[in-house]
């Protein structure tokens, strides 16, 4: 019953995590230089967000959530600490597949260009050259 209870709590967590990524990414900006995530929808590109930032974003989700789980459930101080550490593992683990998985988008883009221009000629590969780095802007980026 309480590996049931626990994988709830878990699922419910990965459910909310992935919905809060989904929110601040959906018109994600072009990376460029700085290792991290493009900043949420409606902020400004002071700088990019880390995944530092996407720590300390968790850590204040985290303890809404338990706040929350507090007041619906009664949880005990001592499960209240629990629950944490469980969210903030869980959290950790998603992180640490995002930036694998951005490492491993970077490389494949990388590679993509360097196949592309194989089979450019010089005139084109200079050309190609010339253009920004980084993906091409999403769907309806840069139209006024």
């Amino acid at each position: 019953m309480i590996k049931r209870m626990m994988f709830g709590m878990v699922a419910v967590f990965m459910l909310s995590v992935t919905a809060a990524f989904a929110q601040q990414g959906q018109k994600m900006q072009q990376m460029s230089g700085k290792e991290g995530m493009p900043c949420p929808q409606g902020q400004e590109m002071k700088k990019k967000m880390t995944f530092e930032d996407m720590a300390k974003m968790d850590e204040e989700r985290i303890d809404k959530r338990v706040q929350a789980m507090t007041a619906r459930l009664n949880l005990m101080p001592e499960q209240q600490a629990k629950v944490k550490d469980v969210m903030s593992k869980t959290a950790a683990q998603i992180r640490t597949l995002m930036k694998d998985m951005h490492d491993k988008i970077k490389g494949l883009m990388s590679q993509d260009k360097e196949n592309i221009k194989a089979l450019l000629t010089a005139k084109q590969k200079a050309e190609m050259d010339k253009e920004p780095q980084g993906p091409p802007p999403m769907a309806g980026e840069g139209q006024e």
